[in-house]
């Protein structure tokens, strides 16, 4: 059950209200009282998918060997009409783990798609860019990492394209298939979204700049 928001007072004017739903803290800052008890009433728990398309939780964020189902060959001739993308923290331990962890999502349209796609499909096979002697052994992925789901016209099933970026260790897409390098191309339709990337070693970072 909702419960009511906690205020904090940061000073001048600014509070921070937040509210414990379905085991997670919403928090919300703002200056206006009335702005940031309408943002919160506005927050309901996921059950299946969000509005993007994006599930709350995914296999990705609990096992480091995940890997999707791989295209079937068909799945290369059915159009893609949208693209979801799913920005989730990791878990690193069982005590870690958490009940919701998606972040942050967005879904593509039109052009948009099209070029995320493009970038997708023609990066280099392989991983990178990764410095795996930058990173402890237990912190090798990272922290973040997300899921484009693709979404075809006739109603085929979604396919998952597993992205790693905060890491120093196989850091680029994976479609179950073939692992491909990250690009410019790839993380500037990413960061074109609230889906930004938020962590990660300088040589990825680097792909983002314009």
């Amino acid at each position: 059950m909702n419960n009511q928001p906690e205020h904090r007072d940061i000073g001048n004017g600014w509070k921070l209200r937040t509210r414990i739903i379905a085991g997670t803290a919403i928090t919300v800052l703002s200056n206006d009282p009335r702005l940031g008890e309408a943002i919160l009433a506005t927050a309901r728990p996921i059950n299946t998918e969000d509005h993007y398309g994006c599930p709350p939780d995914h296999p990705a964020t609990h096992d480091p060997s995940y890997r999707p189902t791989p295209p079937r060959p068909a799945d290369s001739t059915h159009a893609v009409e949208s693209i979801s993308i799913c920005h989730y923290t990791t878990s690193t331990s069982p005590n870690q783990a958490q009940a919701a962890p998606l972040i942050a999502s967005a879904r593509t349209t039109g052009n948009h798609t099209q070029n995320l796609l493009t970038a997708l499909r023609t990066a280099p096979t392989g991983s990178g860019p990764n410095e795996p002697g930058n990173c402890a052994p237990e912190a090798s992925l990272g922290n973040r990492l997300m899921v484009l789901r693709l979404h075809f016209h006739d109603e085929q099933p979604p396919q998952d394209i597993v992205l790693r970026y905060s890491g120093c260790v196989r850091n680029g897409t994976d479609d179950g298939h073939t692992p491909r390098h990250l690009t410019r191309p790839l993380l500037t339709e990413i960061n074109n979204n609230p889906t930004r990337l938020d962590e990660g070693i300088k040589p990825v970072f680097d792909l983002t700049n314009q």
